[in-house]
C-alpha cells in the first residue's frame, strides 16, 4: 500500500486540530477579521498575482531562449500556470516538471533538456528562499534574542543544497551514484528512454554553462519576483489590519513558502497555518489573525491553480 498518497492528510488534520483548539469563538474571529478587510488594499494585493506570474513567465522564457526557442510572455505565463497546478496537487510540487513535456511537443526541446530548464528554475527559487530564510531568522534572533541554533541549522541546509547543486552538475558522479538504483528499480522497457533523457539533461546543462548571461538574468528575475510576492503578502496583512512591517513580512514569508513544499499537506494547508501562528504569536498577533492571513495566501494559490486548470485544458499538451 502506498501510504505516501495520504501524506497530505497530515496537513488537513493539523489544520482541523488548530481550528478545534480555537473553538467556535475563534472561528468567528477569523470570519470577522476577513469580513473587515479593506477591500481596496485587498484588491490591489490580488492584482499583484499578475505581476508575480509575469515574472515567472519571463524567467521561463529566458531559460528556454538558451535553446534558441522563443516563447511569448503570454504563452510562457500560461504554461507556467498549468505547471503550477500540476505542482500544487503533487508531493513537493514535483508535477511542475511536466512542463518539459510541453517544451518538447511545442518547441522540439528534448525532454531531458526541458527538465534541466525547469530544474534550474526551481533551484533559483529554493536557493533564494533558503538565503532569505536565514536572513529572516537572523533578523528575528536579534529582535527576540534567540539562540542562533536555528540559523546554524539553516546554514547547514544551505550547505547541503549548495553541495547538491554542485553534485547534480557532475554527470559522471551522478551516473556512478545512480547506476545501482537505475539497474534495480527502473523497468527494462523504460531504461533506454531514461538513459537518453539523462544524456539530454546534461546537454541542457552544458548549454547553460555557455550562456552565463541567461543564468544571471534568471537570478535577477528570481529576486525581483520574490520581493514583489513579499510585498503582496504585506499588502494582504495590511488589508486585514494586521500590524506587521514589510521587514517582518519579508523575514517570515521565505520560511512559510519553504514549509509549504514539505509533502505532508495540500497547498500548505495546516503546515503554513501553524507556522504563521508561531511567528505571529511572537509579535503578539492573535491566532485568528494568523489563520486569516494564511487563508489569503491560500487564495492566491487557488486563483493561480484555477487559471492553471483553464490553460491546462487549453494547451492540451502538458
Amino acid at each position: 500500500m502506498h501510504y505516501s498518497k495520504y501524506l497530505f492528510l497530515i496537513g488537513i488534520v493539523l489544520f482541523a486540530l488548530l481550528l478545534w483548539s480555537l473553538g467556535p469563538g475563534g472561528i468567528s474571529g477569523i470570519i470577522e477579521t476577513i469580513a473587515k478587510a479593506n477591500p481596496w488594499i485587498f484588491g490591489i494585493a490580488l492584482l499583484f498575482i499578475i505581476i508575480d506570474v509575469s515574472f515567472k513567465g519571463l524567467k521561463q522564457s529566458a531559460l528556454l531562449k538558451a535553446f534558441g526557442k522563443k516563447i511569448s510572455l503570454v504563452e510562457s505565463m500560461e504554461v507556467w500556470l498549468a505547471g503550477y497546478l500540476l505542482g500544487a496537487v503533487s508531493p513537493g510540487r514535483s508535477g511542475d516538471f511536466l512542463r518539459s513535456v510541453y517544451f518538447k511537443k511545442n518547441f522540439g526541446i528534448k525532454t531531458g533538456s526541458g527538465l534541466s530548464a525547469v530544474l534550474i528554475d526551481r533551484l533559483f527559487d529554493v536557493g533564494f528562499l533558503l538565503l532569505a530564510a536565514i536572513a529572516g531568522f537572523l533578523y528575528f534572533s536579534v529582535i527576540f534574542n534567540w539562540d542562533r541554533l536555528v540559523v546554524f541549522i539553516l546554514l547547514g541546509l544551505l550547505a547541503v543544497f549548495a553541495t547538491g547543486c554542485i553534485l547534480i552538475t557532475r554527470k559522471k558522479a551522478v551516473h556512478f551514484l545512480g547506476r545501482p538504483f537505475f539497474r534495480l528499480l527502473v523497468p527494462k522497457k523504460f531504461k533506454e528512454k531514461i538513459r537518453v533523457s539523462f544524456h539530454d539533461f546534461y546537454e541542457g546543462f552544458a548549454v547553460y554553462g555557455k550562456k552565463p548571461g541567461i543564468i544571471v538574468f534568471a537570478g535577477i528575475i528570481t529576486v525581483i519576483s520574490w520581493c514583489f510576492f513579499f510585498f503582496q503578502a504585506w499588502l494582504f496583512a495590511l488589508s486585514l489590519n494586521i500590524p506587521v512591517s514589510f521587514g517582518i513580512m519579508a523575514a517570515i514569508m521565505p520560511v512559510i513558502t519553504l514549509v509549504e513544499v514539505i509533502p505532508v499537506s495540500f497547498s500548505g494547508i495546516g503546515t503554513r497555518d501553524i507556522t504563521l501562528v508561531g511567528f505571529f504569536g511572537l509579535l503578539g498577533i492573535s491566532k485568528e489573525a494568523a489563520i486569516s492571513f494564511s487563508m489569503t495566501i491560500l487564495l492566491i494559490e487557488i486563483i493561480q491553480a484555477l487559471f492553471g486548470a483553464f490553460f491546462l485544458r487549453k494547451i492540451k499538451n502538458l
